[in-house]
């Protein structure tokens, strides 16, 4: 569903600019991403 939802978002040009950095489930996925990505480039 979360899939879809971000297609029809970028197909239509829907997507608020606002991205909400002071959210602490931001930091945590973004610090695994960046974890993710170092571990399968090493």
């Amino acid at each position: 569903m979360d899939a879809y939802i971000i297609a029809d978002a970028l197909r239509f040009g829907r997507i608020n600019n606002e991205v909400y950095t002071d959210d602490y489930r931001y930091k945590v996925l973004q610090s695994l991403t960046r974890a993710r990505f170092f571990a399968v480039q090493s």
